[in-house]
């Protein structure tokens, strides 16, 4: 049974949604687990750089920069562009990534 995560650092995440504009519809939509895509993330956890670690967040589907720069269980992609949260007028962005999960 799969669920959009909504907790911060969740070390069960097996992929990132392969549109992150579909997780109200969790039917058969495919899920990345390694490789190089987008993933929606939120401001929750500060400005991203490019090689940020990108883990969940409070803001159900969406990631949020790790507060490390290790490889933990619950590390999901590494940021392959950046995000100033004070440049942007939303708190929530698709950006590139490439995938860690699974």
């Amino acid at each position: 049974d799969c669920q959009v995560s909504n907790t911060p650092m969740q070390k069960n995440v097996i992929g990132v949604l392969s549109d992150p504009q579909l997780e109200d519809h969790l039917g058969d939509i495919g899920i990345h687990a390694l490789g190089n895509t987008m993933i929606k993330v939120c401001s929750e956890g500060g400005n991203i750089e490019i090689g940020d670690f990108i883990c969940t967040s409070n803001t159900s589907g969406a990631g949020m920069k790790q507060p490390d720069d290790l490889m933990h269980s619950y590390t999901i992609a590494r940021a392959s562009e950046a995000i100033d949260w004070s440049s942007e007028s939303v708190d929530l962005k698709i950006i590139h990534c490439t995938i860690h999960a699974g």
